[in-house]
């Protein structure tokens, strides 16, 4: 009669409430969270179901805590995120809420048996407060302008631009402008320094320095900005001091294989600030190199010449030569310029190399033999490249159909057991040949492998040869 009494009271709590979900809610009114607790309103002995705790932030909280009950009459399988299970109680803790956040806590049981149920959560927390904080940064620049060109013994003139960029205050302020070699001040100082003291954000101060042109080229005049609490920054402007002149630079390739060929750029530049007439340039190479190629060039006595005439004030001009060596060395191509008594010139060293080419033959001179019968092994090496190769080495590994004896060669050997080594030839020439020698002896009936291991300064992984040898 208990089981019926049971049934019937759950059949009357399933016409009184939804009719696949049951929950509960609690409001936010001057709460610091709200929450609803839900789950089916009715579940079948053995199955599992999900009963959910949402929690919401009706304002900032912290330290929020859920707990929830695991009844005797129901078996926990899972809880997500995962719970502190304390004996029957389930416990979350979430550190920080912010308003209208929601978290969800989800159980997942199994009916261990019939009857109405009653399954409670509860949520507590502590309200949190905050205030926001405006965190500003002061960032300093520095610009620095100046003429890209002046002539000599004339006033150049600065423009210094220091910026605070950010939003906070940059502090102690302070530039320090070097003078390069080849200007000077008046002042005579080799750096100047200019203290500018506090710059609020968005700010910017102009500086100007005025500076002597004394001296013919490119000077780099360097200005920097130091703070105590914004960190530092330089700029420069580079500005060239002209005359009258003519400018020859000239480039080509630092190393190259003999009999290959080695490209070169001239460049000729009117660094003055006039036009000038009858420029001439030519270009000779030191011997034994000689041009094989100068495109729009006048081929005269193993010299390249090019006629350009006029070059305007800054204007530049470019050619190509392009040479080759028979001899390994080092040599010099140079080109010069001329224009209405002006001579400049310049020069380029390429380094000629040969390059080392190593080949190795091994010959049984007696194949096949028979077991106890002898052969010989000769090993040459030939360098057929155009350089020296150094410390040419060999290792020699015996099959076990056959075994070394003794050897011999242009260097010492060792024989151990199925291996002979011998010791490094410190130098091979060019063309040059060497060789080496291998007595042995058929052990046992086989087509037997041999194997020779050349190694050099060059050949860094051995170069392995294999030969055949039939024991019978």
């Amino acid at each position: 009669m208990k089981k019926n009494t049971l049934i019937t009271l759950c059949a009357v709590a399933a016409m009184l409430v939804q009719p696949v979900l049951g929950q509960t809610r609690s409001g936010c009114a001057d709460g610091v969270v709200s929450f609803t607790h839900r789950g089916p309103a009715n579940i079948a002995m053995g199955e599992e179901f999900v009963v959910e705790t949402v929690v919401v932030a009706c304002r900032d909280a912290a330290n929020v805590r859920v707990s929830e009950q695991i009844l005797d009459t129901l078996e926990y399988v899972k809880s997500e995120p995962e719970a502190r299970r304390e004996g029957d109680m389930l416990h979350w803790n979430v550190r920080f809420m912010d308003k209208g956040e929601t978290k969800t806590f989800k159980v997942t049981y199994r009916a261990k048996d019939t009857g109405l149920m009653r399954l409670c959560a509860s949520v507590a927390a502590d309200p949190r407060e905050c205030f926001d904080l405006c965190v500003t940064k002061a960032v300093i620049n520095i610009q620095k302008d100046g003429p890209a060109r002046a002539e000599l013994n004339q006033a150049v003139t600065y423009t210094i631009v220091v910026m605070n960029e950010g939003d906070a205050t940059a502090k102690n302020v302070v530039v320090t402008d070097t003078v390069p070699p080849g200007l000077t001040h008046a002042s005579g100082k080799k750096e100047l320094s200019f203290t500018i003291g506090d710059m609020p954000g968005k700010s910017r101060q102009t500086l100007q320095v005025v500076f002597t042109a004394a001296e013919r080229g490119l000077h780099t005049n360097k200005a920097c900005v130091a703070t105590s609490n914004a960190g530092s920054a330089c700029d420069d402007a580079i500005t060239e001091v002209v005359l009258r002149d003519l400018e020859i630079t000239k480039t080509g390739m630092k190393e190259q294989f003999i009999n290959k060929v080695a490209g070169y750029e001239i460049v000729v530049k009117n660094t003055g600030d006039t036009t000038l007439q009858g420029v001439q340039v030519v270009d000779q190479a030191q011997a034994p190199m000689k041009i094989v190629a100068a495109p729009d060039a006048t081929m005269q006595g193993g010299q390249a010449i090019w006629n350009v005439g006029e070059l305007k004030a800054g204007e530049s001009k470019s050619f190509v030569v392009k040479t080759t060596s028979p001899a390994v060395g080092t040599y010099r191509n140079c080109a010069n310029v001329n224009a209405e008594g002006l001579a400049r010139s310049s020069c380029a060293d390429t380094l000629w190399k040969g390059q080392a080419a190593i080949l190795i033959e091994v010959i049984d001179v007696e194949d096949p033999i028979q077991i106890g019968e002898e052969t010989t092994f000769i090993i040459q090496v030939k360098n057929q490249g155009t350089e020296v190769d150094n410390n040419v080495a060999i290792k020699v590994e015996f099959p076990a159909e056959i075994s070394p004896i003794s050897a011999s060669g242009v260097t010492e050997g060792k024989v151990d057991a199925k291996t002979v080594t011998f010791a490094a030839y410190p130098s091979l020439a060019p063309k040059q040949v060497i060789e080496w020698r291998v007595q042995v002896k058929g052990d046992a009936a086989g087509d037997a492998r041999t194997k020779t291991y050349l190694t050099s300064d060059l050949l860094k992984t051995p170069v392995v040869e294999e030969e055949s040898t039939h024991v019978y």
